[in-house]
């Protein structure tokens, strides 16, 4: 009896970016048992490079038009990577968020693989609006290839946390990913230096002891950094020496962490040399709360039942 295979969606759009993420999916795919659904909004009227050659007065010709080609370039890669592929091949009128949100909705993929540009007006409007929308709808990871990125086996899995209760739900789901792979999930949490390495031990320790109460798995480490530049360190610890993954939980339903994912992500994203990988669940009520008052000595931090 063959086992159930998990669903990747992946869309493209003939652009480079999204040709990335083609690379990515069919690479990938086997160590996810996976089916590939690939996505192709046709938008009316619209013309792009590669493209025009394709658009026809009748929109069925445009569509068949447009599923031949998409249909020669997979095949011409699978035949490249000398691999067997499941996949299918879906175009609609439709804008890509709109055919992206109806598709995951439908069919439920174990993620969703897109890729990016790393030019700074590309990724500001893409992340403070197709992919927000997506992660903040999707049920599953959203994982996205930044431009350059290639391929690699996981050797590692890095998580980035800021102690929320929602993280103990992604680290359980990561652990499960890290097991398939039989490789390290590093917990990594980036301090602001406000508090003293004590008490940031403390919250870690606390922390560490919450999530061995929801996951079995043994090769998690955690990893505590000091330091307030933000985007340096990240920059140093995107690098494909030290992961292979980078994920984080983007609990959108706070408005801080909505700001975090629109600004926060485009920085990793334009430095990240590794996939980055955001979950998101909705209407999740955080279980770890960190009071921070005037005086040091009295803050409280509590994990509530």
């Amino acid at each position: 009896m063959k086992s159930e295979k998990n669903l990747i969606l992946t869309a493209l759009d003939f652009s480079k970016c999204s040709d990335n993420a083609l690379n990515y999916a069919l690479k990938s795919y086997n160590d996810y048992n996976a089916k590939i659904i690939f996505l192709h909004a046709i938008q009316s009227g619209y013309i792009e490079t590669n493209i025009e050659k394709l658009v026809d007065k009748d929109p069925k010709i445009t569509k068949h038009n447009i599923e031949n080609k998409l249909q020669t370039i997979i095949s011409k890669k699978i035949k490249k990577y000398k691999s067997k592929c499941d996949y299918e091949i879906i175009t609609e009128f439709s804008l890509p968020l709109d055919l992206i949100l109806k598709t995951l909705h439908k069919v439920k993929p174990f993620f969703i693989l897109l890729g990016s540009k790393k030019t700074i007006s590309f990724v500001q409007n893409f992340f403070k609006n197709d992919t927000i929308k997506i992660i903040e709808q999707a049920k599953c990871p959203v994982i996205v290839i930044p431009e350059g990125v290639h391929y690699k086996k996981i050797q590692r899995i890095t998580f980035a946390t800021n102690y929320n209760g929602s993280d103990i739900i992604s680290i359980q789901n990561l652990a499960e990913q890290a097991n398939r792979f039989k490789v390290e999930l590093l917990v990594l949490h980036i301090s602001d230096g406000e508090l003293t390495i004590d008490f940031e031990l403390a919250m870690l320790n606390d922390f560490k002891n919450k999530v061995s109460k929801v996951t079995s798995y043994k090769n998690i480490a955690y990893k505590l950094i000091e330091g307030s530049d933000f985007d340096d360190i990240i920059k140093q610890e995107l690098i494909p020496k030290k992961t292979d993954l980078f994920a984080l939980s983007a609990s959108l339903h706070h408005t801080w962490f909505s700001n975090l994912i629109e600004n926060r992500i485009t920085k990793i994203l334009q430095q990240s040399k590794v996939p980055v990988m955001a979950y998101h669940y909705k209407g999740e009520k955080d279980n770890l709360y960190l009071t921070k008052l005037k005086d040091e000595r009295t803050l409280q931090y509590s994990i509530s039942n």
